[in-house]
């Protein structure tokens, strides 16, 4: 029994020694298996995260692409803003530089109806003036002095003055003396110039053409007679008649044209009147269609005179 004691004590001791043995064992075991499962864990978690960088630096580029793209489309769209505001811009101008050159157009026609008016009186007046002046000269004798070189007629007496010159009497018969052939200071006092002269000598050398050819007494050449200065005054006054019509025409046109734009631009604009104009649409129309409707009456009295020269006269395009 004494030897049974230390014996089983022996054994006990092997026993707990195993036990424990077989736990550290299983322990290791353990944790190795957990060491390989982490490493493996920690592998596939790394190539997620691998592919998924991957996957996301692709999206990445897709959309810097598209970026690009939709900034391009950005500034294409600023441009085209950029440029339908300057096309509105433009727009306004043109419409203001349309009315303004409207009103320009009306401004120079009523100037220059002004002019006619005064180059009218002008002539008229020149004209009674110079029918007192110059018969102050007529039966004059004609002075050497009034001559730019000595004169070849003797006894030479101013007989008529017309724009040409002097029509005289001498001791061998008639002659006219040109303008360009008189003194300065004589062409002054008689309110004669060379401009003038020319063209009324043109006018006589092409009618005395004509008279040579059926006529055979060259002493009337060179004096216009009361019937030939009325048929060529005639003729100027009808040649200016029908170009006034032709330009009242076109005038009555343009005003019906700014009338009825400027109605329309009431109805139609969101304001009341043209951009840097006080005046409003309403008036701009009534304005041109007052003024239309002088130019018809002038239209009308310009057409009834030129049928007074030419009876068969017809408006050109009516």
């Amino acid at each position: 029994m004494s030897d049974f004691a230390p014996r089983s004590r022996e054994v006990g001791s092997l026993l707990l020694g195993g036990g424990v043995f077989l736990v550290i064992g299983a322990v290791v075991l353990s944790l190795m298996e957990s060491g390989y499962s982490g490493a493996a864990a920690a592998s596939n978690e790394n190539q997620d995260l691998e592919y998924l960088i991957e996957r996301g630096q692709s999206q990445l580029a897709k959309v810097s692409v598209e970026i690009g793209i939709e900034r391009k489309k950005f500034v294409r769209w600023e441009e085209q803003l950029a440029a339908g505001r300057e096309y509105r811009r433009l727009e306004d101008a043109l419409g203001l530089a349309s009315s303004e050159n409207a009103d320009l157009i009306l401004a120079v026609s009523n100037v220059e109806k002004e002019i006619e008016d005064l180059e009218a009186k002008r002539l008229s007046y020149q004209g009674r003036m110079r029918d007192r002046l110059w018969a102050q000269f007529t039966n004059q004798e004609l002075k050497e002095d009034s001559l730019l070189r000595p004169s070849e007629f003797k006894n030479a007496i101013i007989t008529g003055v017309d724009a040409a010159g002097l029509m005289i009497r001498h001791q061998s018969g008639v002659a006219r003396i040109p303008v360009a052939h008189l003194s300065p200071g004589f062409r002054e006092k008689l309110d004669l110039n060379l401009e003038e002269a020319a063209e009324m000598m043109s006018k006589i050398y092409s009618r005395d053409a004509k008279l040579r050819r059926g006529q055979e007494d060259r002493g009337s050449e060179g004096i216009e007679t009361a019937a030939m200065k009325a048929a060529a005054q005639r003729g100027k006054t009808l040649a200016e008649g029908k170009v006034k019509v032709t330009k009242l025409l076109k005038l009555i046109a343009f005003a019906d044209a700014e009338a009825a734009n400027a109605r329309s631009q009431d109805r139609r604009s969101k304001s009341r009147s043209a951009q840097g104009s006080l005046e409003t649409w309403i008036q701009r129309a009534n304005r041109f269609e007052q003024v239309a409707m002088n130019y018809r009456n002038q239209f009308a009295a310009t057409v009834l005179a030129v049928r007074e020269i030419d009876p068969g006269y017809k408006v050109p395009g009516r």
